[in-house]
This record gives structure tokens, C-alpha cells and sequence, in this order.
């Protein structure tokens, strides 16, 4: 697990590996943050859909909430990039600590 320093807590906190949906859903609600889709979100849906993309770029649920505890800055973006990283190869079970 990599030691990660969250701008709202001054200790220090390891991000896991494995079980990521559970950790950061407990984070945005421990926080209580929701995600909020904003007019640049629908932007990039509406060009997204306009450029043909046929293999389409849609985010999750926990991806929604990783960004919306990016943006209240709770995660710094090099947290948030290390969690989605993590979560990405746990669902798509390529979960590898050793990658970090």
C-alpha cells in the first residue's frame, strides 16, 4: 500500500489494494459527499456522443465519487489517481500492488 497524506486529516493514510469501491464509498459518505454532475460533465457526455465514440467513455458510480472528493479536495489529485488506478485493476481484476 502506498502512505497517502489528505489535505483535511494532518495523519497519514494507506490506500488499499483491494476492496476500493467499499473504501471510497465510506470516504464520500464519512465526508458526506455526493456527486453533482456540472455543465463541464455534461459538456464532455454531449461531445463525446456528437464524436461518434463508439467504444464510449462512461464512468461509474465510484469513479463519480472519486472525482466529486477531488473537486471539495479532500483527495488531492495524485490520491485520487491512485485510488482510480487501484479500483480500475480491481474491476477489471488486474489488481497488482506491486504496479504502484
Amino acid at each position: 500500500m502506498k502512505d497517502v497524506a489528505r489535505k483535511d486529516m494532518p495523519l497519514v493514510v494507506n490506500i488499499p489494494t483491494t476492496g476500493l469501491a467499499k473504501y471510497i464509498t465510506d470516504m464520500a459518505k464519512q465526508h458526506n459527499i455526493a456527486y453533482v454532475k456540472t455543465f463541464a460533465d455534461e459538456w464532455a457526455d454531449t461531445i463525446t456522443k456528437l464524436s461518434d465514440d463508439r467504444v464510449g467513455v462512461e464512468s461509474d458510480d465510484i469513479e463519480d465519487l472519486l472525482l466529486a472528493l477531488k473537486r471539495v479536495e479532500i483527495l488531492n489529485a495524485e490520491d485520487m489517481l491512485s485510488l482510480l488506478v487501484n479500483y480500475l485493476r480491481e474491476k477489471y481484476g488486474e489488481c497488482d500492488a506491486r504496479r504502484n
